[in-house]
C-alpha cells in the first residue's frame, strides 16, 4: 500500500520519490528519466519555477527520453501551486 500525497505549496513532497501524481511515484513511472535527473531528494516545489517546468539532467537525452520528458511534462502541465502545506490523503 502508498501514501499518496495532496500536493499544495510542493515544499515537503519529493518529487520523483513520493507518491502525488497518479498511483506511483515518478521515480515508477519514469525510472530512466529519475536516474539521469540532477533533482534526487529535491521537492516538487523546486521543480516549478514561475511556472514552467524545470527538470535538469546529468547527460544530454536521446530521442526516447526527450518523448518521456514530453510525456512527464504533459502529465503535470496543470500543476497549480498554493500556499497551503503538503498532506497524505
Amino acid at each position: 500500500m502508498f501514501c499518496k500525497r495532496k500536493l499544495n505549496n510542493g515544499g515537503s513532497t519529493l518529487l520523483w520519490e513520493d507518491v502525488w501524481a497518479g498511483q506511483t511515484s515518478l521515480k515508477t513511472s519514469f525510472p530512466s528519466l529519475s536516474t539521469i535527473s540532477n533533482q534526487q531528494g529535491k521537492f516538487v516545489k523546486d521543480m516549478v519555477i514561475e511556472r514552467e517546468r524545470e527538470l535538469n539532467f546529468r547527460r544530454n537525452l536521446d530521442d526516447r527520453s526527450r518523448e518521456l520528458v514530453q510525456r512527464f511534462i504533459g502529465m503535470n502541465r496543470s500543476l497549480e501551486l498554493n500556499n497551503h502545506k503538503d498532506e497524505n490523503s
